[in-house]
């Protein structure tokens, strides 16, 4: 299987990038010790990847405001001023590359707002594209709560650098018998309270098992292009609530959509099948002491 976490989060200057950060969270330098306060723009279409963001944003006491492509990205950068975006590198109807290019002609050398990067692959290559298209950084989904606060320490405050951890050039083989929960991920979703858990939750349980039935849907019919979208979504979704296999076994079935071998997928495919209701009841059970109850599991009025 691939890798959960294909590559670590880089936190800090990329090499060929300025040492300060710029845009208008460089003027934040009066704030106490964190970015509190920052306004940031998510772009992001993956309902459960936009949720927990913008939650982990909201713990920090952010004010942070959701695109869901790359369009709508750029209407609410043309509307009012932002600190910085978090951007997605796929989306539909404009994608987080094009939408990067377009912010970066639009100030046409003026006060340059900081984009950092938000990708599922942060394979070899990957990392040169997102700074080709003129995003300032670059993590790697799913997002961890500590990086992504260090990352706006970084960009939207003027601190000291942190030491970058190197990209990944290639991707690890998993382990056969990978967890159902990814633990680390499901403590960062502690934080944010039960309340914002029980929506999150909901919303992985219903558009997880939406996912999983087009992706079979789409091999049934050979639309590699279709199972490769539909993957990638339900990968994203799991891996930031968690779901570390499900993740796993999604990543693969997207790389087959990609490599156009459905051939390959009917295993994986089953795979997929079997460990939904588990998963799904093993996040329950880990986020139980948090005291999660979703709409689905209340007494009815």
């Amino acid at each position: 299987m691939e890798p959960l976490h294909e590559a670590p989060a880089i936190v800090g200057t990329p090499a060929d990038l300025p040492a300060e950060p710029r845009g208008a969270g460089a003027q934040l330098g009066s704030l106490e010790e964190d970015t509190h306060g920052a306004r940031i723009l998510v772009a992001e279409d993956n309902p459960v990847n936009a949720a927990v963001a913008v939650k982990m944003l909201e713990k920090r006491g952010h004010r942070p405001d959701l695109a869901r492509d790359g369009r709508q990205a750029l209407e609410m950068l043309a509307a009012k001023p932002y600190d910085a975006v978090l951007m997605d590198c796929q989306m539909p109807e404009l994608d987080g590359y094009e939408a990067a290019a377009e912010i970066r002609r639009r100030e046409d050398g003026g006060p340059r707002i900081p984009i950092i990067a938000m990708t599922a692959h942060a394979m070899a290559g990957d990392r040169e594209k997102c700074l080709a298209a003129g995003m300032d950084d670059y993590m790697s989904k799913p997002i961890r709560a500590d990086a992504l606060h260090e990352m706006l320490l970084h960009w939207v405050k003027n601190v000291p650098e942190t030491a970058s951890a190197p990209p990944s050039d290639s991707a690890e083989e998993r382990e056969a018998h990978l967890p159902l929960v990814d633990e680390a991920i499901v403590e960062d979703l502690q934080a944010a309270g039960a309340e914002a858990l029980a929506a999150i939750l909901e919303l992985f349980v219903r558009d997880s098992a939406l996912l999983v039935s087009a992706i079979h849907d789409r091999v049934s019919a050979g639309d590699a292009p279709g199972v490769a979208e539909k993957a990638h979504l339900l990968k994203g979704g799991s891996a930031s609530v968690g779901a570390a296999r499900m993740a796993a076994v999604a990543g693969k079935i997207e790389t087959l959509g990609r490599a156009d071998t459905l051939g390959e997928a009917p295993p994986w495919l089953s795979a997929l099948a079997s460990d939904l209701e588990p998963s799904i009841a093993a996040l329950r059970a880990a986020l139980a002491p948090s005291g999660v109850q979703m709409a689905s599991d209340r007494p009815a009025a």
